[in-house]
């Protein structure tokens, strides 16, 4: 899948780069070395205990007071390693950071789907040009700032995305199929639609999905869903040849609903 290729590839990257600070660092100097064994450790152990949140002000933080320490101060080291003592700590919490987020996604009970809807896109446009088939009707709900709740409270995301997508797959007709495609987003397809299910989606999906609230901890938090319509025919098919030519139509279209609203 493609998160979990996302994960292989970061978790070897922090490995590399952890071997690579660390050679380097006994290459030059034993202290050095055990300064940056200290640095890494913190990293890892921040990135496990603390919110995302925390984690992007602690980097900045970081940053900052080492900057005025080593180059600010007198500090009579050369600037090979005021640099490696800099960027070690930050660099190494971002990349962590980056496989947490990761590791969370494999875990979760949604997974992304797009590798999947994308199989089955092909397929409707093939029926279309071989004109077979009446189009395809892609109907996309995106839960709105899904990305301030996921670093408010990455469990209760979780769990909010299932709700998401269980509440889809009870009120969804026997038509259609529902797919998550990451980031707040479930991806609902009607192959060969015997008629327009916009009307649908507005009286009978979204008051449902009104229902769901954001809890986080003991804060009960409303929430907004967004919704975008496109149809594939025959008009139009050479335009959207691509699953992704589509997904980005309807993503624009959930962008100007976002700014419409503000």
């Amino acid at each position: 899948m493609f998160y979990k290729r996302k994960f292989e590839l970061t978790s070897l990257l922090l490995l590399v780069v952890i071997a690579a600070l660390l050679y380097y660092s006994f290459s030059l100097f034993d202290t050095l070395f055990y300064s940056e064994m200290t640095l890494i450790f913190l990293a890892i152990l921040s990135v496990c205990v603390l919110s995302d949140v925390l984690i992007d002000w602690l980097i900045l933080l970081n940053v900052v007071v080492a900057t005025i320490i080593l180059v600010a101060g007198i500090v009579y080291l050369p600037m090979n390693q005021i640099l490696l003592l800099i960027f070690t700590f930050p660099l190494i919490a971002a990349l962590a950071n980056k496989v947490k987020s990761f590791c969370r996604v494999r875990i979760s009970a949604i997974q992304d789907e797009k590798n999947k809807v994308t199989q089955l896109y092909k397929q409707a446009i093939s029926h279309i040009n071989k004109q077979n088939g009446s189009g395809m009707q892609l109907i996309l709900v995106s839960w709105a700032h899904s990305d301030y709740f996921k670093q408010i409270n990455p469990k209760a995301y979780r769990k909010m995305l299932k709700d998401l997508y269980e509440t889809l797959e009870n009120t969804i007709t026997a038509e259609m199929s529902n797919y998550y495609v990451s980031n707040g987003s479930v991806l609902i397809c009607i192959p060969n639609p015997t008629q327009n299910y916009q009307a649908y989606v507005n009286e009978n999906i979204m008051p449902k999905l009104s229902n769901l609230h954001f809890i986080n901890d003991d804060i009960i938090q409303e929430i907004q869903f967004k919704r975008a319509y496109l149809t594939i025919n025959q008009k139009n098919v050479e335009k959207f040849k691509q699953f992704e030519e589509a997904l980005k139509n309807l993503d624009r279209q959930l962008e100007t609903d976002i700014i419409v609203e503000y």
